[in-house]
């Protein structure tokens, strides 16, 4: 066989040698160290083991192949093979031995050896079972190598996905978000609310409708200016969260000192307590405000909207009146609601 065949597969690969002899292995070593990367020695099987072990700690399979003869002092091959395919089912083993006894070819091959060879080596037949076992290591390096690569590959795709993911979220809830006070806007607002009125005339239920103003909102940011007016709004909308809390409870900013509100399956009482509690919390924050003639802090006025939504009822039917109750409340001196 053209040894330039061989070494195509074995000059990248490195070996481990066990044997007892210490003439044979170091003439061994020599004929191996043609074909293969490097070559380690060792003189029987329990300082195979240990090489072969140390490697294992270091986290590093450095052999590609253990070739080791039978019959040796401490541990013999088949002793040896068994406890490195124990720590390494996937490990190359040659086994060399001098007895032509079936019963050692059949253990060897139930542990999944590679190759078997009997003393005296023939070297045609030593290159051949280097080359046919060689040949089986690249390609089983080629296909873990490849493995990792693709491992790796898949594990930065779904990194890169996960982010893609993140942005796009991150995305969608700014086009959603209003940007001054983290409430939703009203892009979302007609989204949400068309949906839990189709909800609503599925399941026969109530939907409650606030729509809030700010009182004397143009006073306050002529006196304050627009920064403080902007702070003001920010504290509007943290009253309005921390009162509004359940999953199907919507806040919303509609535009300017406007603030929509949107709970459903809820009832008239209900929807009252929850008004006047706004009403009072937001007095409550003592918020200065001396261009009202509502109270010396800043208000809200609320108009509120309870009802059963039918085939009769639509969005605007609902925005007409909610807005129509603002009015009434505005009329009444402000800094109250009307339902």
């Amino acid at each position: 066989m053209n040894i330039k065949n061989i070494l195509e597969y074995t000059q990248k690969l490195t070996v481990l040698y066990i044997e007892d002899e210490i003439e044979v292995c170091h003439g061994g070593r020599d004929i191996l160290i043609h074909y293969y990367k490097s070559v380690d020695i060792a003189y029987d099987g329990q300082e195979g083991w240990e090489k072969y072990s140390n490697s294992l700690e270091l986290e590093e399979i450095s052999y590609d192949l253990v070739i080791t003869d039978i019959t040796m002092p401490k541990l013999n091959g088949i002793e040896l093979s068994r406890l490195i395919l124990t720590k390494n089912p996937q490990q190359a083993i040659i086994i060399i031995s001098a007895h032509d006894d079936s019963k050692y070819l059949m253990e060897a091959i139930d542990m999944g050896i590679s190759g078997f060879l009997n003393k005296p080596i023939n070297y045609e037949k030593l290159s051949r079972v280097l080359y046919k076992t060689s040949i089986a290591i690249s390609d089983r390096k080629f296909v873990s190598t490849h493995m990792k690569y693709l491992e790796n590959l898949t594990l930065e795709l779904e990194s890169k996905n996960n982010e893609l993911n993140e942005l796009n979220q991150k995305l969608e809830n700014a086009s959603n978000t209003d940007a001054l006070t983290g409430l939703y806007n009203r892009r979302y607002f007609n989204t949400i609310f068309a949906k839990e009125m189709k909800r609503a005339k599925r399941l026969n239920s109530n939907i409650t409708f606030m729509m809030a103003d700010v009182d004397f909102f143009k006073q306050y940011n002529d006196i304050y200016g627009h920064i403080q007016g902007d702070s003001a709004l920010i504290g509007v909308a943290k009253v309005l969260n921390s009162v509004l809390k359940r999953p199907t409870d919507f806040v919303f900013r509609l535009g300017g000192e406007e603030f929509g509100i949107l709970i459903t399956d809820t009832n008239i009482q209900e929807s009252e307590n929850i008004a006047n509690r706004l009403c009072q919390e937001m007095l409550g924050c003592k918020i200065e405000h001396k261009g009202s003639i509502a109270s010396e802090f800043l208000t809200i006025s609320i108009g509120v909207v309870n009802c059963l939504i039918t085939e009769t009822i639509d969005e605007e039917n609902i925005l007409k009146k909610a807005d129509s109750k603002l009015y009434e409340a505005k009329a009444l001196g402000r800094n109250c609601y009307i339902i």
